[in-house]
Order: structure tokens, then C-alpha cells, then sequence
């Protein structure tokens, strides 16, 4: 078919940020008549003292001013004069680089593909823009006021509503400097570019791309600095203070995303390594877990079958994690696990040479058990010198059967030095652990005592002695006053909600003994820990006060009060996505608190005397969940109590149709969460052999049945009789594999998308004739056949069309049969439309965003997907309506209307199959009969993927 019977997914045509591209000398005179904004920071830059501007000079103020008043305004000035070079670098950032015709993917002489130059410069255009207005605001401020008494609730605001954008720009931060790193090494053409642009600019573009991170990590340095010059008794030093606050928790959002993103990226590379072989598999990509050290090294081992007991060497691969020990081997590109063991639970020894008689533990018929005189035994007699004894004290080959003894082994380092570093690894976490209960200053006596907690009692709005006063419950009518009684209740259930929120974090993230910002040796748990237990914590804490602040603002205002549902649709449209956060990761954080009670024993018995004067910890974090939960049910009264006629009935049903859909939010975001877990652990069990693999993680996809199940098969010889074989089936939302168990592993026999399935109930019958399962044309009828010549009574036949086999299933009970043919016949929850074409489950390929798209927050479903123009998403499914897969600059998965996407053309990165074909998603703009031999017929929004485009054709399936 033609090329121009078929157009791009798109609403129109791709456009770049800069229509126009201009030579260097074009743009040093673009430079030259610069913005207002531009020339204003140009001049901050060259005089940066607040006593030496025009503005301050003027007021002649200086002269009567205290050295420690001046000192104090040259700080706070300080925000502005930092903010106008950090705005220029950006400005060289984006005009000398980023727009640079030999570094634009749109110009034919680009030394960047699409996905190089996206992900080097991401959403730094969006950053420069907060950045101008915050510049700009507060030029203003200091034209009103040269002592800036006004700035701090900007910055607040700004760091606290407007500097997301940073976030997601820090959290690519590894991967923009890998990328760039790749760029420079491979590519010559870019080597050259580069060199002449860092020569124009007199700056390097490393510098320049990691600007955005070092400003909002210097913000609340800033504001200490600013704190330090101030005294208590100012009365701007509350705001600064909640300025302080509000930068620095940017700022460890931000340390966080960047940290967060290669520890994952490096976890997940050894994740698809790792093989278990008959150990019990998990998942390592866990809360706070880091990889503290790698590398090969030797283990001696002691082979028993020899008549003279001789130690052999093998070659060993140590991975060392934050929580965790693990002993592989290492083959080609894989790591055969041999052996791990929780940090906590294993003891290190360096073992000296004394040759002796050999003694070692003969009751156990392990390679790999020894005392500590057997193992000097076997170093003395291998001639090694720099070796150490570690044990295993819950081994996971012991606890599988794979081997006897204890657990022991003896590792060989080729140098004192590297030996040392080895043991000082293991040992670093096990030290933490084993540090002794600090003193937090409580009265220890007390804690020993369990304190009866009262039951509070419920609150009435008409006992409220303002209420008493004014006499006004008198005038109501029996329904305006339960009106009244429901409004408050809401009010009450948010004081009780803010009163939990603060105990979890006066009582438990406060504390000496838990709190980072306390002294390592007096801590009894670490930072990773800390931070994965009360991650969101203090922003549900903010949204609570903000709320309830609000609330009680409107309660003085009228004792009797017309709505506050006005107040609660605002705070949910602009507040509530802090709730969802954090009851997305409660499922980890209540993981992590159980790990860490069951393995670190000096927390477990801390915690138990924390919680002897106080609600459970797990309960505390439980608790917003809760509140998300309970606040429709109040709402649901609220609208009980609200007249039809009324016009604040319309406002209640909005603000109740909000909070269902964050309860819905928070509860779909938890289920989410487990079904990665399930999924990953599950992934890594399979073996697809010949089959082509695919990755079980995506967005929708989860685990309806597994199960092993007995299949009937009909031999061809002793009289075709009936055998029964072990398969091991597991149904996910979107497809069905059929596997056969080999211990852990599972091997991929046959695997089809779920809509393709067909499932008949199979009833005993006995026929003469079963030539169906032998070739015949009558499968059912085979089945029956086999089904009563088994003695069976419960079975049902699965029919695979598209690969043409058909398997017979015989279950123990009626009642399990029909569990297993309703999760077959499950309708496809993955699909967008029933006849997606089911190639594209398992391929993926790349568009382009031709417009931004950023969804309302009242509209916005959880997998929506933020896109600028010109990034690129590799779509791993795609319809007429959404394209769904992985944002590549940053590698968030999401979906995003495909009238907002077009393919990536043939210029940019994708992948490609062994020819080294692209692929793209089309559309049929008109009919195409394809009249021609080889020619496809289509009808007018047939969607097809290209996978070779000719001078004139595609070639298309």
C-alpha cells in the first residue's frame, strides 16, 4: 500500500519548541536585546550586596542600621542574588545548548537522537519558567519593600506548590549524567559540538544540566543562614521557620528521587541475573535496600568423597547489601545463587594458619560445615594466608534441604588489604544493630507502666458552650440542628485524625531512638529503615493541620454554619494527592516495619516499651487509611441531612463524589503495589525457553489463579491408553501460561492471550471412537473418552486455537473446577478493547508527544501520565484511544491519549528486531482495497504497526 494512504496517530502537526533555528552570531544578537528580566539579573550578578543597590541607597537607611541587621538583609537578599545566576545558567542552559541546530534531533546534522537529547535536558524548559516567575515575584517584593519583609510566604509557597517540577527533574538525575557520559565516549560528532559550545558558553554542559539539583538542595541553606542572623524574638522568625521547613523537604524529596532511581536501576540489573535453582526465590528490589559492595573472590571447600580429605577452590561472586548476604556463581550472564542469609544473622572470623590435625564436623555430610580449628586446618593445608570464616546463622541452603551442616565458609582475599574491607562490610551492619538501647531522656519508669487510655467521648455541637451562649439551637427546626451535628462531626473526626497524626510523630518519628538526626551510636534503627517506616508521613500531617485550620476559621466565623463542603472539595482537589501517596506505599511500610521487628532486636524491644504509653505504631500508620475511608461515610450524612431544594446540596454531592474517588485511588493504589510484588517474584521463576519472553510487570496486569492441575493424556502405545501428567497453570488478567513445574523454576510450555482461550465443561461418557485426541476431529468428544477411561469426574477442556492444541484438566472437586473455568473465562482487565491485537501485548515501539498533555487532578486516573511535547514513551500497548507504557527520560509507566502521540520517525532510537527493523504505530485515513498481490486491505481508522517502510510502501502486519 501507498505511503500516503496511511498518516500518524496525531491530532497534528509535530512541532518543535523553537520553529526556527539560528546561527551562532543570529544568537549572540537574540542576546543582545534580552529580556527586562534578563538585564536585571545580569546586573544582580555583577553587584550582589543588598546596601550597594540603587533601591537601598536611596532610602539613605543604611547608615542607621545595626551590623546585625545588615548582616541579616545581606542573607535574605542573598535569595535574590543566587536566583538571578541560577536563572542565567538555565537561560545558557536551554539557548546555547538545548536549542543548538547541531544538538536538535529535528535538524539532519543533530549529534543527538530524540531519546539522547530528552533525556539529557528533560523538563528543564518547564523548570526555567518557574524559575522567571519566582525571579520576577520577587524583584517585585524588593521594589515594594527593600527589607523583603514579604518574601518568605513566597518561597514557602513556591517550594511547597511550584517546585515539583524539580522533583521529577532530580529523579532522572543518574540517568541524564550516564546518558550524557554514553554521548561523549561513542559519539565523535558530539565530542566536537559539545567542545565548541562549553568553548562559546565558557561553561560545561555537566555543570550546567546539574544546576537545577544544587539549587534546590541550597534553599534551605539559605534559609539556616537567614535563621542564624535572626533573633527569636523577630516576629517574621515563625514564617521563616515554615519557609525553612518547606525547602528543605523539597530538597530531600529531590535527594531522594535521585537516589532512589539508580539504587533501583542497579537492583533491578542484578535482579534479571540472579537464577535460585532449588533455593526459595524473592524479590531484592525492597524498601531501602542498597547494594554496599560486589566482587569475585575464592572459597575453599573440602571434598569429602577423596580418600585423603584435600580442599578444592572455587570460584565465588559476593553481593553484600544493606540487609542482605549473597553467595553465587557466576556463569556467562548469570548468578547462580548458592547461599544467602539476612546481614544480622551471620558471623564473620579472620582464620590464622595453625596446621594441626584436621578437625571437622564429620556428623554432617556438608562440604561446607567447619569449626574454627577445621578451618584453620584446611587454610594451613591450601597454603592460603588472607582468608576468613563467615557463618550462616539462618542459611537459606540449610533451611532448603540443599545442604547440611551449618552454613560455614571459608573465603580466600589476595590481600590482607582486600580481606579487611570484606569482613569490615559484613560486620558494619551487625555493629548497628547490636548497639545498645539509647537513653531518650523519658522517665523509664513510666514506660514500664500501662497507662489506661481513656475513651474519648463523643462531642455534640449543641453542648459547645459558644453555641449555649448565643441561644440559637432554639431557632432550628429538628433537621437544620442535625445538619448542624453532622458539619461538626466532620470537624471533630479531623481534630481526632490531626491529634493521631501528631502523637506518630511527636511520640515515634521524634524520638532519640528512631529520629536520623540523632547520633548514629544511640539510634536502634538506620536511616534506610526510618525513612521507609514514615515515608509521606509529615505531608499527611500538613494536609490535616491546613484543613482543619480552615475549618475552625469558618466555625468562628458563624456559630451556625451553612457548609464547609466548599472548603473540603478545595482541599481535596489541591491537597488530597498527599493521601494517595501515602496509602500507595503503606503496603511497603508496614513491610518494612515488620522486617525490621523481626530482624533487628534491639528495635523490637524499644518499640514494645514505646507503645506501652501509647497506640501501636502499626495501628498509628494504619490511621490515615482510615480517615480516607470514614470521611465519605460522614459526607453520606452531611447529604442525608441537606434538602434536595437546597442549592448546597449540589456542592455536598461533588465534595462526596471527590472523597469516593480518592478512597478509590488509595485502595486501587495499595492493590497495585501487591500485584508488582506478586508479579516480580513470580517473573522470576519462569523459563520461556524457545517461547518469546515478556516482562509480567505492567500497569493493570495481575495474578488471577495458579494452581498445579492434572492433565490427561493419551499415549500412543499399550492400546492408547489414558496417562495423567503434572501442569502447573497460571492466569494472569490478560493471558494464560501453561507451564511444567521443575522444583522453583517454572517452564513456559504454551501461552496465549486469555481473550483467545476457549474452556468447555467436560462430562465422563464412554465412546468407541477417540480418534480426536490422536488427530481426529472431534476434540470434545476425545476428551469425554479420555475422561471416562481415567474414572475422572471433574474435568473441563481448554482449547488454544491459535496454537492448535487442546489440553484435558481433571480437578478434585466440583467446586474447584468452576473456580478454575470462571478465571478463565475472566474478561481481559489489561485491554483497552476486546480486539486489541493481542502482538502487541508483547512488543513495544516508540511515539513522540506532539502537544503536553497534564490532566486535571478531578479528572486524572492513577496510571495518566504527564508528557511535554517532544519526549518520548516506548508504548508497549497501544488502541485507538490510549498508548500505554514507559516515559523514557525518566522511566515512569504511565498511559497517554493517543491523539496526543505520534510515532518516533526512523531518526530516533528504537528498538529493533535481529533485521534491524523499527516498528510504529499508523492509522488508515481512508479505505485501501489492496488490489494488488501483497497489498493489505484496510477500512478508514484501521490501526496497524509498521515494520519496514519502503521508498513508496509499508510494510505492515
Amino acid at each position: 500500500m501507498s505511503v500516503g494512504d496511511i498518516s500518524l496517530l496525531e491530532t497534528g502537526p509535530v512541532q518543535s519548541d523553537s520553529s526556527s533555528y539560528t546561527s551562532s552570531e543570529g544568537r549572540s544578537s537574540v542576546m543582545s536585546s534580552e529580556s527586562p528580566l534578563l538585564e536585571r539579573a545580569r546586573q544582580l550578578s555583577k553587584n550582589r550586596t543588598w546596601c550597594n543597590q540603587p533601591e537601598v541607597k536611596e532610602t539613605g537607611i543604611v547608615q542607621s542600621l545595626a551590623k546585625e541587621t545588615l548582616l541579616q538583609q545581606e542573607a535574605i537578599f542573598e535569595i535574590i542574588t543566587s536566583e538571578a545566576s541560577y536563572h542565567l545558567n538555565l537561560t545558557t542552559l536551554i539557548d546555547q545548548f538545548m536549542d543548538d541546530p547541531k544538538l536538535e534531533p529535528n535538524t539532519p546534522e543533530s549529534a543527538l537522537d530524540r531519546t539522547q537529547h530528552s533525556t539529557i535536558f528533560s523538563n528543564v524548559k518547564e523548570i526555567r519558567s518557574i524559575s522567571a516567575r519566582f525571579l520576577e515575584e520577587i524583584l517585585g517584593l524588593f521594589g515594594e519593600d527593600v527589607f523583603l519583609g514579604k518574601i518568605f510566604p513566597v518561597l514557602e509557597d513556591y517550594a511547597a506548590n511550584r517546585f515539583v517540577c524539580y522533583e521529577r527533574y532530580c529523579a532522572s538525575q543518574s540517568h541524564r549524567l550516564k546518558e550524557l557520559k554514553e554521548c561523549t565516549e561513542k559519539s565523535e560528532n558530539f565530542q566536537r559540538q559539545l567542545k565548541r559550545l562549553e568553548e562559546e558558553a565558557n561553561q560545561t554542559l555537566q555543570s550546567l544540566v546539574t544546576a537545577p539539583m544544587q539549587r534546590v538542595t541550597k534553599l534551605p541553606l539559605l534559609m539556616s543562614e537567614i535563621l542564624k542572623r535572626t533573633p527569636n524574638d523577630d516576629p517574621r522568625r515563625e514564617q521563616m521557620e515554615l519557609t525553612h521547613r518547606a525547602t528543605a523537604e523539597i530538597a530531600d524529596l529531590c535527594n531522594k528521587g535521585a537516589g532512589k532511581i539508580g539504587d533501583l536501576v542497579h537492583l533491578e540489573t542484578i535482579w534479571k541475573k540472579l537464577h535460585f535453582g532449588q533455593l526459595k526465590p524473592f524479590l531484592i528490589l525492597a524498601p531501602g535496600r542498597k547494594l554496599k559492595k560486589e566482587g569475585a573472590i575464592e572459597r575453599l571447600r573440602v571434598n569429602k568423597r577423596r580418600t585423603r580429605v584435600q580442599p578444592d577452590k572455587v570460584q565465588n561472586y559476593l553481593f553484600v547489601f544493606t540487609d542482605l548476604f549473597m553467595i553465587t556463581t557466576e556463569e556467562k550472564e548469570r548468578h547462580h545463587v548458592v547461599d544467602y542469609c539476612p546481614l544480622s544473622q551471620l558471623t564473620v572470623e579472620p582464620i590464622s594458619t595453625h596446621p594441626t590435625t584436621p578437625i571437622l564436623d564429620t556428623s554432617s555430610s556438608s562440604e561446607d560445615s567447619y569449626t574454627m580449628s577445621g578451618a584453620e586446618w584446611t587454610v594451613a593445608v591450601a597454603g592460603e594466608e588472607h582468608a576468613f570464616l563467615v557463618t550462616l546463622t539462618e542459611s537459606a541452603a540449610v533451611a532448603s534441604g540443599k545442604q547440611g551442616g551449618d552454613g560455614s565458609y571459608i573465603f580466600v582475599a589476595k590481600s590482607e588489604a582486600e580481606k579487611t574491607k570484606w569482613m569490615d562490610t559484613l560486620r558494619e551492619r551487625h555493629k548497628e544493630e547490636v548497639v545498645s538501647k539509647p537513653k531518650t531522656g523519658r522517665n523509664l519508669t513510666m514506660l514500664t507502666r500501662k497507662r489506661q487510655r481513656e475513651i474519648p467521648t463523643k462531642k455534640y455541637w449543641w453542648k459547645q458552650p459558644q453555641v449555649e451562649q448565643s441561644g440559637v439551637v432554639k431557632t432550628l427546626t429538628q433537621l437544620q440542628l442535625e445538619l448542624q451535628e453532622a458539619i461538626f462531626e466532620v470537624v471533630t473526626s479531623e481534630e481526632e485524625h490531626l491529634a493521631t497524626m501528631e502523637t506518630l510523630v511527636n511520640h515515634y518519628m521524634s524520638d532519640s531512638g528512631l529520629d536520623p538526626s540523632y547520633p548514629e551510636e544511640q539510634r536502634v534503627l538506620s536511616e534506610e529503615e526510618y525513612n521507609d517506616i514514615f515515608r509521606y508521613v509529615k505531608d499527611v500531617l500538613l494536609i490535616s493541620g491546613g484543613l482543619l485550620k480552615t475549618l475552625h476559621a469558618r466555625q468562628r466565623e458563624n456559630v451556625v454554619v451553612d457548609t464547609i463542603c466548599d472548603i473540603l472539595l478545595l482541599c481535596v482537589e489541591r491537597r488530597f494527592q498527599g493521601y494517595i501517596r501515602y496509602c500507595t506505599n503503606l503496603p511497603n511500610s508496614l513491610e518494612q516495619l515488620d522486617t525490621s521487628i523481626e530482624k533487628n532486636e534491639p528495635f523490637r524491644g524499644y518499640l514494645r516499651q514505646l507503645e506501652e504509653d501509647q497506640r501501636p505504631l502499626r495501628s498509628l500508620l494504619k490511621a490515615p487509611m482510615d480517615h480516607v475511608s470514614h470521611l465519605p461515610q460522614l459526607l453520606r450524612n452531611i447529604l442525608r441531612k441537606t434538602p434536595t431544594t437546597e442549592l448546597n446540596h449540589c456542592l455536598v454531592e461533588a465534595t462526596l463524589r471527590a472523597l469516593e474517588k480518592v478512597e478509590r485511588l488509595c485502595t486501587s493504589g495499595q492493590q497495585k503495589v501487591e500485584k508488582i510484588k506478586e508479579l516480580y517474584l513470580l517473573e522470576n521463576q519462569l523459563d520461556f525457553g524457545s517461547i518469546k519472553p515478556f516482562s509480567l510487570v505492567s500497569v493493570g496486569r495481575s495474578l488471577l489463579k495458579q494452581g498445579s492441575l492434572t492433565k490427561l493424556k493419551v499415549s500412543q502405545w499399550f492400546g492408547k491408553a489414558v496417562r495423567k501428567k503434572t501442569n502447573y497453570l497460571i492466569i494472569l488478567s490478560d493471558c494464560l501460561l501453561i507451564t511444567k513445574r521443575i522444583e522453583n523454576v517454572y517452564k513456559v510450555m504454551d501461552m496465549v492471550p486469555l481473550g483467545r482461550v476457549l474452556v468447555e465443561v467436560v462430562e465422563p461418557h464412554a465412546v468407541e471412537h477417540h480418534s480426536s485426541l490422536t488427530g481426529g476431529e472431534d476434540v470434545l468428544v476425545g476428551a469425554r473418552w479420555a475422561v471416562s477411561k481415567a474414572g475422572e469426574n471433574h474435568a473441563f477442556l481448554v482449547t488454544l486455537p491459535d496454537v492448535k492444541r487442546s489440553y484435558t484438566f481433571v480437578t478434585k472437586s466440583e467446586q474447584e473446577r468452576a473456580e478454575w473455568i470462571e478465571a478463565l473465562t475472566e474478561q481481559n482487565l489489561m485491554s483497552f478493547e476486546e480486539e486489541t491485537d493481542s502482538s502487541l501485548t508483547w512488543e513495544y515501539f516508540y511515539m513522540e508527544a506532539v502537544a503536553d498533555y497534564c490532566p486535571a487532578s478531578e479528572c486524572r486516573a492513577p496510571e495518566d501520565l504527564d508528557m511535554r511535547r517532544g519526549e518520548l514513551l516506548r508504548v508497549y500497548r497501544a488502541n485507538n484511544d490510549w498508548c500505554e507504557g514507559l516515559r523514557l527520560h525518566d522511566l515512569h509507566w504511565g498511559r497517554i491519549p493517543t491523539k496526543h502521540l505520534c510515532h518516533a520517525p526512523p531518526g530516533g532510537r528504537r528498538e529493533t528486531d535481529g533485521a534491524g527493523l523499527g516498528e510504529w504505530l499508523a492509522q488508515a485515513t481512508h479505505d485501501f482495497p489492496g488490489n494488488e498481490s501483497g497489498e493489505l486491505p484496510l477500512e478508514k481508522g484501521d490501526v496497524v504497526k509498521v515494520a519496514r517502510q519502503l521508498a513508496e510502501q509499508s510494510t505492515v502486519y
